[in-house]
């Protein structure tokens, strides 16, 4: 665990849909905590972007959270970004949480 994140992360492997400030992309979750995910996806979103993100969770409970893009990385057709919620219903944050605690 890294003693600079806030919460601590898993590794998961989730197809997700953004909506918002771009186009919709398909992505990909590559990791996963209470506060955000890490997402793979073809094209890039700047920094400070607003986008919905949209998942089905493990278990099939569905994740509909707003959240902001906090960094955006890569070239090519391969990029990365970290997203941080800003809104999640609880029973979601507690999907997530379970899923990461599980994971630990």
């Amino acid at each position: 665990v890294n003693p600079e994140r806030a919460s601590q992360r898993a590794t998961a492997y989730w197809p997700v849909s953004l909506w918002g400030d771009i186009d919709q992309h398909d992505a990909v979750c590559v990791n996963v905590s209470r506060g955000g995910m890490a997402l793979a996806l073809t094209a890039p979103v700047p920094v400070g972007t607003l986008l919905r993100v949209t998942a089905v969770l493990p278990g099939g409970l569905g994740l509909d959270a707003t959240a902001v893009v906090m960094w955006s990385r890569g070239r090519g057709p391969e990029h990365r970004i970290g997203v941080r919620f800003i809104s999640l219903r609880q029973d979601a944050l507690s999907a997530v949480a379970d899923w990461v605690a599980e994971a630990a």
